[in-house]
């Protein structure tokens, strides 16, 4: 008798639509079981029989899905992320080394020396390294609003009440910078080849071509960050006894993270605000089979619009958001999501969110307010809708 218990679901990347790239896949950390269906249709006989019989009828195309469930923890869900977004990882700078760097905390909130620029854009995630004694508050990852060659600005470096996060010093040597792998919406297919095995039968599932059609992100008050991808197949094989996967690569050790550690900040219009009580994100690629006669599975996974909305709930503190609703007025959204060691996470920016303007939700004590958001396309940044970055 299969058990849930026993699950094990594994990956590897495809290197063209349907084909895996090896036969070792990756062994994956699931919240609960993931689902592996296939789905298909009934092909009723319409011929009519003198005796009132129903003819023998057909099994139709078949429609292999695939969805994962899972907690954010660093590096466990960087292919799926790939696949739903189209694009691919860029890989993280070469680290500029011993600089001798002065910091000019306050509303200045910038970083000198020579070469500490090169290389880096509005918007970029940096690792700063290097600083000890009084000043180590200078370590750590930094969100880069301007930057030129010797000088580069850190303007989200500031805590809730406005005040800077940096220790103003001059000259400290041995500084390191780098700037973090990214990963943006695109429109080139990374598709992934998924296996499902129930170990204790033994019965395993190959899934073949697998999309991403959907992901969702889930934010709320002493929860983990969860979430669910969603994915569309070309073809599934099995069930058999064997396994498809030829060996597997563990998975990854990292910790989950959670929507209240320490290190994780949630920013509007670059500002840190802690009256946010619940946040969803949702993308949807629209992604769905393409049909042709004479042929079993589909032609194509095809894609439309890569649409990215969400919903907030935040405590009614004042009429900020009401305003800014009522007048159109856009919105950025900026999340900072580490592990509990602040060693490793990511930082999700959104820059550009129409709010719709907000509803009550009232109760005896706490009042907050529903606010539905779409993203649109940001002219400035040219994002299609967010950009991740690996902080490691």
């Amino acid at each position: 008798m299969a058990e849930g218990a026993r699950i094990q679901i594994a990956h590897v990347k495809e290197s063209a639509w349907g084909t895996p790239s090896g036969t070792t896949y990756t062994k994956d950390r699931v919240r609960g079981s993931a689902a592996g269906a296939l789905a298909r249709s009934t092909l009723r006989s319409g011929e009519w029989r003198s005796d009132r019989g129903v003819a023998s009828g057909r099994g139709g195309l078949k429609r292999p899905t695939f969805g994962l469930p899972f907690e954010l923890s660093y590096g466990s869900q960087d292919d799926f992320l790939e696949s739903v977004c189209r694009s691919a990882w860029a890989a993280a700078g070469t680290p500029v080394t011993g600089l001798s760097t002065t910091v000019v905390a306050g509303a200045t909130n910038t970083m000198a020396a020579t070469g500490i620029g090169a290389g880096l854009v509005a918007g970029d995630w940096i690792k700063v390294a290097g600083f000890t004694g009084g000043y180590v508050a200078n370590n750590g990852f930094f969100k880069v609003t301007v930057a030129t060659a010797n000088l580069i600005t850190l303007g989200e470096a500031k805590d809730v009440a406005g005040a800077s996060t940096l220790a103003a010093c001059t000259s400290q040597t041995g500084i390191s910078v780098t700037k973090m792998a990214t990963l943006v919406s695109g429109t080139t297919e990374k598709s992934i080849a998924f296996e499902k095995g129930n170990l204790d039968v033994p019965a395993y599932r190959q899934f073949l071509g697998g999309v991403a059609d959907r992901l969702s992100l889930a934010f709320a008050p002493d929860q983990l960050v969860t979430g669910q991808f969603d994915f569309v197949c070309k073809s599934m094989n099995g069930p058999q006894a064997g396994a498809f996967a030829a060996g597997y690569s563990g998975p990854t050790t990292t910790k989950p993270i959670g929507a209240n550690d320490a290190l994780a900040v949630l920013r509007m219009d670059g500002v840190p605000t802690a009256i946010v009580s619940a946040l969803s994100l949702n993308l949807v690629n629209g992604a769905r089979p393409v049909d042709s006669v004479f042929r079993a599975d589909p032609y194509r996974i095809a894609v439309g619009q890569s649409n990215l909305s969400g919903e907030m709930s935040a405590h009614l503190v004042d009429t900020a958001l009401w305003t800014k609703a009522l007048a159109e007025t856009r919105v950025s959204l900026g999340l900072v999501l580490m592990d509990p060691d602040g060693a490793t996470g990511y930082a999700v920016d959104i820059p550009r969110i129409f709010i719709d303007v907000p509803q009550d939700q009232e109760a005896e004590e706490a009042i907050t307010l529903r606010i539905p958001f779409q993203v649109e396309y940001d002219t400035t940044t040219g994002l299609v809708n967010w950009k991740w970055n690996k902080l490691a």
